[in-house]
């Protein structure tokens, strides 16, 4: 059996002299050069020729390309596109932002910050854009060998979905922007407001800074401490709203989060406002000065024999006059406030000068005119034969006489002589002699 001229193959020619034989008519088959196919040629000497496939490496919209030979494929890459990206932005930022170049991956973030005016009056302070990026194209990928000729033929049925699948990335990435758009799913809600917000208490005791978005009414727990109508207290309820208070917190505000108003405490202690007496005043805490005190109280009459009871404010009235009615004579004295302590008693003071009471009424101070008494005195001689009523003055005027002191003083106790001795009583002295003399003989 003789080998054909490419040989490889033996001549299946019968009674063939090896020099005559037909060309080779099988398939080369050998590996090509690219590593992914055999060669088709029919069988030959010599090295095959290289890979007739190739296959189209297009951008990621599909308007720029490259042909690639077979074998190539591991140093593949995206080729340039000048053509904008056909995926729109989808970020509340889409005016602003500028058109970028065909690319593969996703598109580049958004660079703004959000700065959305939020309801409470701040803007969102969020330093970057929070929505919801565009759907990335695909990523480029390296591609696969091309196929043969024979195995690229595909069934009629599959053509269609061949057909949606072949589209470029960039286009099936623009679709799903515009349907998220579409759908509303874009943008999201921004994160709740963090400015910092100075809230007073319900009570407007304390003041707190707090994110906007907790900054809401409150009650710090201190006592209230507003003036109770009394005027004189606080109110010791913990820190509570009061309607129509000055600069106290939206009462609607307050009522949402559960601070109803509600009035201050009702002042039930007594009233401690200080008095010029040491009563206390009957009343309830109340606002302004006391009433008048009205307590009993006690008081001697200008003689002492007598207790008399006065309103307290009218006894320290008469006390404080009295003090101050030293050095006024006894009828200015009874004419003003110091005669209500007058008893309308005699006074049954022992006079100064003599042994008798005064018999004017209560008054105050020293008796007046001690030497005018006009009570009767007996007065004798000095053997006491004699004996007459002398008006007390009269018995003073005497004394004064008498004395070399001029004192007309006496105290009732000592006999009185102040009658001189008649002829009487100088023969009763004589009888009295002679008697004596007579017992002693």
């Amino acid at each position: 059996t003789n080998m054909r001229n490419c040989g490889r193959h033996q001549c299946k020619r019968r009674c063939c002299d090896g020099e005559s034989c037909p060309p080779c008519e099988e398939v080369c088959n050998r590996k090509l050069r690219c590593g992914n196919h055999r060669c088709p040629a029919p069988c030959h000497s010599g090295p095959c020729r290289p890979c007739p496939l190739s296959q189209t490496i297009s951008c990621a919209c599909g308007k720029s390309s490259y042909t690639l030979p077979c074998g190539a494929e591991a140093a593949a890459a995206a080729p340039r596109c000048v053509q904008q990206c056909l995926v729109p932005p989808t970020c509340r930022h889409a005016a602003a932002m500028k058109p970028h170049k065909c690319h593969f991956g996703p598109c580049p973030p958004c660079r703004f910050s959000c700065g959305t005016a939020l309801p409470c009056g701040h803007t969102c302070r969020c330093s970057s854009c929070h929505d919801t990026p565009p759907p990335a194209v695909a990523a480029f990928q390296q591609p696969k060998p091309p196929k043969s000729q024979a195995a690229a033929a595909v069934a009629p049925s599959r053509k269609a979905a061949a057909a949606v699948e072949e589209q470029p990335p960039a286009a099936l990435a623009a679709a799903a922007a515009k349907a998220m758009l579409a759908a509303g799913q874009a943008q999201q809600t921004c994160p709740a407001c963090t400015a910092s917000v100075q809230v007073q208490c319900v009570g407007q005791h304390v003041t707190q800074t707090l994110p906007c978005h907790s900054a809401k009414p409150f009650s710090c727990g201190q006592p209230c401490g507003r003036t109770l109508a009394c005027c004189n207290h606080t109110c010791s309820k913990a820190c509570h709203t009061v309607e129509g208070a000055a600069g106290s917190s939206s009462s609607a505000a307050a009522a949402a989060e559960g601070f109803k108003p509600q009035p201050c405490e009702t002042c039930s202690r007594p009233c401690t406002n200080p008095r010029s007496c040491s009563h206390p005043c009957p009343k309830p805490c109340h606002p302004g000065g006391c009433e008048l005190c009205q307590a009993d109280c006690t008081i001697a009459c200008h003689c002492g024999k007598t207790t008399l009871h006065f309103p307290c404010h009218e006894h320290q009235q008469i006390t404080a006059a009295a003090a101050a009615a030293e050095g006024i004579s006894s009828k200015q004295q009874q004419q003003g406030l110091v005669g209500k302590l007058c008893c309308v008693k005699p006074c049954h003071k022992q006079l100064p000068n003599c042994p008798h009471p005064c018999r004017a009424l209560c008054h105050s101070g020293p008796c007046q005119n001690p030497e005018a008494c006009s009570e009767e005195v007996t007065v004798r001689c000095s053997c006491r034969r004699l004996k007459q009523k002398w008006l007390c003055s009269q018995v003073q005027q005497a004394l004064a006489a008498a004395d070399s002191s001029g004192s007309g003083c006496y105290d009732g106790a000592t006999a009185l002589k102040l009658l001189p001795c008649d002829s009487g009583c100088t023969a009763m002295q004589q009888s009295k002699s002679e008697q004596q003399q007579q017992q002693s003989v």
